[in-house]
C-alpha cells in the first residue's frame, strides 16, 4: 500500500513538474518578434535605434515594459512625431499589445527602441543581443541584424 501511494505521489508530482516546464517555454508562444534591425553607426556615434515587429497572436494583452542590450549603457522606449517642420522624441514608459494586434517599429514611424551610451560601434553584417521584457510574458532575446548605414527601411 505505501509503495503504490509512493508511486502515485512521485507520478503526480513528475506530471505536475513536466506541466510548469511546458508553462514555462510556452509562455512566449502568443508574442512574436521579427524584421529585428538596426542600421551601422558612423565613426563616432554614441546612439542608434533599433526596429522590430512584435506580434501577439493570443487572447490576452500585454505591455513591452523594458528592453536592454550589453552593447549601450541603456536601452529606452521612444516614440517621435513631427510638429510642423520639427522632429519631437520621447522616451514612453511602454508600448501596449492588445490581442491578436502587431506594433511594427520602422524608421521613421513613431515607435523604436533607442541604445544610448554604445560601448562599440555597429557594423553592417554582424548582429548585437537585445532584451525585450513584457509584464505578463516575462523577457524574450532578441538578436538584432545590423543593415548598412545607408540601408532604406
Amino acid at each position: 500500500m505505501i509503495r503504490r501511494l509512493s508511486l502515485i505521489i512521485f507520478t503526480a508530482l513528475s506530471l505536475s513538474n513536466a506541466i510548469a516546464a511546458a508553462h514555462a517555454a510556452n509562455r512566449h508562444s502568443a508574442l512574436h518578434l521579427s524584421h529585428v534591425h538596426a542600421r551601422a553607426t558612423a565613426p563616432g556615434q554614441s546612439s542608434a535605434a533599433v526596429y522590430l515587429t512584435i506580434t501577439n497572436s493570443g487572447a490576452v494583452a500585454d505591455r513591452l515594459i523594458k528592453v536592454a542590450s550589453p552593447v549601450a549603457a541603456a536601452a529606452d522606449l521612444h516614440t517621435m512625431s513631427m510638429q510642423g517642420n520639427v522632429m519631437k522624441m520621447r522616451e514612453v514608459d511602454g508600448l501596449a499589445l492588445e490581442p491578436a494586434s502587431t506594433i511594427a517599429m520602422v524608421a521613421g514611424d513613431g515607435n523604436h527602441i533607442m541604445l544610448t551610451g554604445l560601448r562599440r560601434p555597429l557594423v553592417a553584417g554582424q548582429t548585437i543581443p537585445l532584451t525585450l521584457t513584457f509584464k505578463k510574458a516575462g523577457s524574450m532575446k532578441a538578436v538584432v541584424t545590423i543593415d548598412a548605414l545607408t540601408s532604406v527601411p
